[in-house]
């Protein structure tokens, strides 16, 4: 299977806020993390399908998988099991992840809408891991280590 975004996963998430758990219902949403952060003990995202963002949350027993490092910021997700909640106040939509499999490590960077496109989607290379390979190394290309590292954190 190709790691790809559906580019309707959104307005499938949106046209079916509580999908029935005894239906296996779309097996195609794949959206990309942007913005992860921390919140007490779940972790609060946008969801993105490069047409559409929905603000989310992963359900607190999906910490493990961000804490181990297979759920990642730009990474892609396959969402199995969900529930969008509707918050008039503030005339928008939430979704809460309840069950999701992690289909790639963080990409280079955010998909955008003027990537061009085919009909199953945008195919994505993982972005590639860095190491630190020597304590002897020169002070400046520590200190780039040390910004690039304290960027994915934030």
């Amino acid at each position: 299977m190709a790691k790809s975004v559906n580019p309707d996963a959104i307005s499938i998430l949106l046209a079916n806020p509580s999908p029935d758990s005894s239906l296996d219902g779309p097996t195609d949403i794949v959206v990309q993390i942007l913005d992860m952060k921390n919140v007490g003990n779940k972790f609060a995202f946008t969801a993105s399908d490069w047409k559409m963002n929905l603000k989310a949350v992963l359900r607190s027993t999906l910490s493990s998988e961000v804490e181990s490092g297979r759920i990642q910021n730009l990474g892609l997700i396959s969402i199995l099991n969900y529930t969008v909640h509707d918050i008039p106040m503030m005339n928008r939509e939430f979704l809460i992840v309840t069950k999701c499999a992690a289909l790639s490590p963080a990409l280079e960077a955010e998909i955008k809408a003027e990537g061009k496109t085919e009909e199953s989607g945008i195919v994505l290379k993982p972005k590639p891991e860095i190491s630190i390979t020597s304590a002897r190394m020169e002070p400046h290309r520590v200190n780039y280590l040390a910004s690039k590292i304290s960027q994915i954190l934030l």
